[in-house]
């Protein structure tokens, strides 16, 4: 009678949990953000510096995805090197950290940290920031 009544509650209770913990799964901690962009190539004549670049760039707000893959991008990094303020390309601001900035090179600033993205980083930066931004770009408007 005991393994009856076991059986019983295993075959009524897995089911529900194992559904409760798939459903948590995929959910991802990160929270949306708000990324200023301009692309990475563009030349400006007027210089685009963290404090203006939410003024000269255009603005997108980020998926918990995108946030995430952000994140994970970011954390490729390189040799420290020297931000140029007056190339500023990305802004990033999301709910739980320090705005993140990137310039035409790939040399980030978050928070007191100052790094530099590898190559393939920046590649990947670059093609993310494209596809979120694809036809919201209006930088011949400027």
């Amino acid at each position: 009678m005991k393994y009856c009544w076991l059986s019983f509650l295993v075959f009524c209770l897995l089911p529900y949990e194992v559904g409760a913990a798939s459903k948590h799964k995929r959910v991802r901690p990160h929270p949306q953000g708000i990324a200023y962009f301009i692309p990475f190539p563009v030349e400006t004549y007027v210089p685009v510096t963290p404090e203006t670049i939410n003024k000269d760039g255009d603005k997108a707000i980020l998926t918990p995805d995108d946030v995430f893959i952000l994140a994970r991008i970011l954390q490729d990094r390189g040799k420290s090197a020297e931000f140029e303020s007056v190339k500023t390309r990305l802004r990033i601001e999301r709910s739980n950290a320090m705005p993140v900035f990137v310039d035409q090179n790939g040399n980030v600033v978050e928070g007191s940290q100052r790094y530099s993205l590898r190559p393939v980083a920046l590649v990947s930066l670059a093609e993310l920031m494209e596809k979120r931004f694809q036809g919201k770009l209006t930088s011949s408007d400027k």
